[in-house]
């Protein structure tokens, strides 16, 4: 679920006409399996933020890139919504939007270096591996670029709807979900099909791959579990009527996931089974992340939600100014999260109290999730602005 919607504003009406099922929060799930220690979890500073939620298990986590004390390093206007998360790789960054092409900035100055138009609304968030930036678009279109010039290297075709779903990279194979109910893997090179999956329903939701395995939601509120190399269905659960809009994450042998009902899950990676559920006040959009045993969420409840990984208890909840549609970033000491209220916050995640919130503009909405690279963060908001922040200057403090 990259960040990235207008189309869904049906879908979303006709979920919240539908019941909620009779369902037990998490301290009344049954037995609990602990977690194994994981090395996954902590990760290091890497040079680049390649796709939505960083890595291919959409972890959502990063090192040491903090900002105390913001300030604006730029802003580009692209003239239309942006649903688009972004990816930075070697010194650009890369992001769509409602402008029907996807732009290529200078991570240092926010000047366009490349444009490259589509039929279509970007509103997946692009995904950059090997000099080469993916993205689908509402044409009915995939597409590999080269991500220096932005050349089209390949196009592949869909169904109707095209593809909302951002890509995940894995060892040579491009897998994504796309509006005509299908998951895709196609090779990275070629854009050749290795195998399609039906999913019986159109996807937001961007794929996690981890261990062999892909997990993805669609909005029929189902969850499957398909095998990387075949294609073929582990296991699939159907979680209601409710439509589910983000994207899994995989840590320790467990998938979290959220849906419209307004519960974060959490199920085991081989059987497929709950392991505990979270219940929120409000129905979810966001995707979780996961770091150092938490679980963090947002929800339109306007709160911030950090729950254990084990057992799926609360640590912290923190109410904000809107509801939470984009999808938090988890750094060494922050929660970095975008609101309805047109406010980039921080928080800390330890704690959960707001270090400090940044106003982009009274009538915008920011639904993307943060690129955290290089002491920036990077994010769109639905004004069709790009934003970069920074810490501020010590001249400025």
């Amino acid at each position: 679920m990259n960040c990235k919607i207008l189309k869904i504003s049906l879908v979303v009406c006709a979920g919240m006409l539908c019941q909620l099922g009779l369902i037990a929060q998490a301290d009344e799930a049954s037995t609990i399996v602990p977690m194994k220690k994981s090395t996954m979890l902590n990760k290091t500073t890497p040079d680049d933020w390649p796709q939505f939620r960083i890595d291919s298990e959409n972890l959502g986590t990063i090192g040491k890139t903090e900002i105390q004390d913001p300030e604006l390093a730029w802003r580009y206007d692209t003239g239309e919504v942006i649903e688009s998360s972004a990816a930075v790789y070697k010194g650009l960054v890369f992001i769509g939007g409602h402008a029907k092409r996807l732009h290529a900035l200078d991570a240092t100055t926010g000047k366009l270096k490349w444009k490259f138009d589509v039929g279509g609304w970007v509103r997946a968030s692009p995904s950059v591996v090997g000099g080469v930036v993916y993205f689908g678009a509402d044409d009915n279109k995939f597409y590999a670029l080269e991500a220096a010039t932005g050349k089209k290297l390949w196009d592949f075709p869909l169904g109707e709807g095209g593809e909302q779903s951002s890509p995940a990279i894995v060892d040579g194979i491009v897998y994504f979900g796309a509006f005509d109910h299908f998951v895709y893997a196609l090779d990275a090179k070629t854009g050749k099909q290795k195998w399609k999956f039906d999913a019986r329903a159109s996807m937001l939701s961007s794929p996690c791959v981890a261990d062999g395995a892909l997990y993805v939601t669609t909005y029929d509120g189902e969850i499957f579990c398909i095998e990387t190399e075949t294609g073929k269905e582990r296991w699939a659960k159907k979680m209601g009527d409710k439509p589910m809009f983000s994207s899994p994450a995989v840590a320790d042998g467990r998938v979290f996931f959220t849906s419209y009902d307004s519960f974060l899950y959490a199920y085991d990676c081989k059987s497929g089974e709950e392991v505990w559920k979270y219940k929120t006040d409000g129905e979810i959009f966001s995707s979780p992340a996961v770091s150092r045993g938490i679980v963090y969420v947002g929800s339109h409840d306007r709160r911030l939600h950090a729950v254990k990984a084990d057992d799926g208890k609360l640590q912290w909840k923190t109410e904000i100014g809107g509801a939470v549609y984009s999808s938090p970033t988890i750094t060494e000491k922050s929660v970095y999260v975008g609101s309805s209220d047109g406010k980039f916050y921080a928080l800390n995640r330890d704690k959960g109290d707001i270090r400090w919130k940044f106003l982009v503009k009274d009538d915008t909405r920011i639904w993307t999730s943060a690129a955290a690279i290089n002491g920036r963060l990077y994010f769109g908001s639905h004004g069709g602005e790009v934003v970069a922040l920074a810490e501020k200057s010590t001249e400025e403090k």
